[in-house]
């Protein structure tokens, strides 16, 4: 990003260039990458060989990322990090520049595929004094309100970075040896220590990580904060390397159908059967396995019990045979949850035995082979409801929840992928005689887990816990602006937002919500999600769109119509209640 300074290259994949600082006195760091706005770039096959696992890449200029550049830097196994400059002093315009260029910077990541949740970079591309911070603050503030402040980064030297970093104006640092004096924020994930290095006959800067998370996406991104990571798997199943939403539904005679949608819930597929290798009853359940790209469904079967798979690989074009998941365990009387490690690249499905003992399974090979069903913990068994399973991917935790025969709500941990589990515990004392199973939602801001779950007179309560399940909260009651709810809460996050919105079924047949912008410290009182439908006889399931930042809401309407409703805005507001499609009439869901 600087002028390019003299560099010479000496013998293949041997770089020298200017080198101000220590920054790895300063923090070892384990990644090198690159940045350019050339054209054409340095290919990704030599940037990788020469040990290079990243590059910050511009969203404008002659070297600007687009959605083919992004794909042949993932393809070759190097992360992409997403950074905006147009014009070096153009931050000094204030808060209307900052709005311009975080929307530009939008699009053009968007148009690359970058996820919505991760950060882009703006460039302070010259010596910030004193005197420049009030005009840069208000163009940050200007970027924040189009891409919020969780996405919101700034490249610069020392005394800008530390600046916005104390103002709370940015969330991610990239920092340059230039204008810094040997001085380096600890805040900052990223560093540029190197400029206009050789690298394939092409000028340019070589950067440090000095976090694990510099807001890298592609290869080696965290674990994504979109619905299948932030709440427990459901009838409905997003894909984001596809964009794609998929509905499950049961038809009748047991026949189970599936319905996509690839633009956003614009249009949807006709329902078509997913395989008709068995009938099937209950509520199938699906999961995504980012690592084999497989969606993964489970369900009952109609004649015995035994817990299904059926997987596609093709985003949904074809499925394989149903096959029982594994044969130690049969005759279950409770639908499946199903949970993706992204660590570990291993999928764990939990059900409710015949017997009322929570079981689970496991398969470390996408489904290929699963071990033998198991009961999690005999500390607590006969439960009346089904298991609901989170994983925490910044404990390394999954928390599995149930209920009791006794109506409380129950919950086991496992801190070691499955391979032990904590005796069953009560979550919190404070209500009982629960009458719905429990749901739940993982903020990734605040880290904090809240379970909902409906009350044996028709409430919705919640509880929390902030420690990863070491201590919970009181249950309260969400907001009694409406109660006597005859089907069980879903909660879905949203991302861009910073909301969790709560559905519900009233006992007169509508679909509620309530929200909270504040993790759950207040909420909004019940309205209806939408007048368009009521008398609806399913409870809700919900996805979020991390590329559209909408939550779509499904439910079983009356005469066996699914319909989905829309967020307006990514806050408040829903669209009107449609049918997904007319193509199947739908017994279950």
């Amino acid at each position: 990003m600087l002028a390019a300074i003299a560099a010479v290259t000496v013998g293949t994949g041997v770089k020298l260039g200017l080198d101000l600082g220590n920054p790895s006195a300063a923090s070892a760091a384990t990644r090198l990458g690159l940045d350019f706005n050339t054209y054409p770039n340095p290919s990704p096959s030599t940037i990788r060989a020469d040990g290079y696992t990243f590059v910050c890449q511009y969203l404008a200029g002659p070297g600007a990322l687009t959605r083919s550049s992004a794909l042949a830097f993932i393809g070759a196994g190097i992360d992409v990090v997403c950074n905006w400059e147009m014009a070096q002093y153009a931050p000094l315009n204030g808060y209307s520049q900052g709005v311009s260029d975080a929307q530009k910077a939008q699009s053009a990541a968007s148009a690359a595929g970058m996820p919505a949740a991760r950060p882009i970079y703006f460039s302070l591309d010259w010596d910030v004094q004193s005197g420049d911070l009030p005009a840069i603050e208000k163009y940050f503030d200007g970027i924040a309100s189009v891409i919020g402040r969780d996405c919101t980064g700034a490249y610069g030297g020392y005394y800008a970075i530390q600046q916005l970093f104390n103002s709370s104006k940015i969330k991610w640092g990239w920092q340059t040896y230039a204008w810094s004096g040997g001085n380096w924020d600890s805040r900052s994930q990223l560093r540029q220590i190197k400029n206009d290095i050789q690298v394939g006959g092409t000028g340019v800067d070589e950067d440090q990580a000095v976090a694990d998370d510099f807001g890298q996406w592609g290869v080696s991104a965290p674990v994504s904060t979109g619905n299948g990571i932030t709440s427990d798997s459901s009838w409905s199943v997003y894909n984001p390397d596809t964009k794609t939403m998929t509905l499950f539904g049961l038809g009748s005679g047991g026949h189970l159908g599936l319905t996509k949608s690839t633009n956003g819930g614009a249009s949807w597929s006709n329902w078509a059967e997913a395989n008709a290798y068995w009938r099937l009853q209950g509520t199938p359940n699906a999961v995504y396995d980012a690592d084999a790209k497989m969606t993964m469904l489970f369900a009952r079967g109609q004649a015995d019990g035994a817990m299904g798979i059926s997987t596609s690989t093709n985003n949904g074009a074809t499925w394989s045979n149903w096959a029982q998941v594994n044969a130690y365990w049969s005759n279950f009387k409770g639908d499946a949850s199903a949970v993706y490690n992204p660590d570990t690249k291993k999928v764990t499905v939990f059900a409710r035995g015949g017997d009322g003992r929570i079981g689970y399974t496991q398969s470390g090979n996408a489904g290929a082979s699963w071990s033998n069903w198991a009961e999690v913990n005999a500390y607590w068994n006969n439960f009346a409801g089904d298991p609901h399973v989170i994983y925490n991917p910044y404990t390394k935790k999954m928390t599995v929840f149930a209920r009791g025969g006794d109506g409380r709500i129950g919950y086991t941990q496992s801190g070691n992928d499955g391979a032990s589990w904590s005796n069953w515990a009560e979550v919190n004392a404070y209500w009982n005689n629960f009458a719905g199973d429990p749901h739940v939602v993982l903020n990734p801001d605040t880290k904090r887990m809240t379970v909902f779950a409906r009350g044996g007179d028709g409430r919705i309560g919640y509880t929390q816990s902030g420690n990863d399940g070491a201590s919970w909260s009181n249950w309260a009651e969400v907001n009694a602006y409406w109660n006597n709810f005859a089907g069980d809460p879903r909660p879905v996050y949203n991302a861009s937002a910073k909301t969790i919105s709560l559905l519900a079924r009233g006992g007169d047949g509508r679909i509620g919500y309530s929200q909270s912008g504040n993790d759950g410290a207040s909420w909004s009182n019940w309205a209806e999600a939408n007048a368009y439908w009521n008398n609806f006889v399913g409870d809700p399931s919900a996805i979020y769109d991390p590329d559209t930042a909408q939550s779509t809401v499904f439910a079983l309407g009356s005469g066996g119509h699914m319909g989905y409703t829309q967020s307006i805005n990514s806050v408040s507001g829903w669209t009107n209640w449609a049918e997904v499609n007319a193509y199947w009439t739908l017994i279950g869901s």
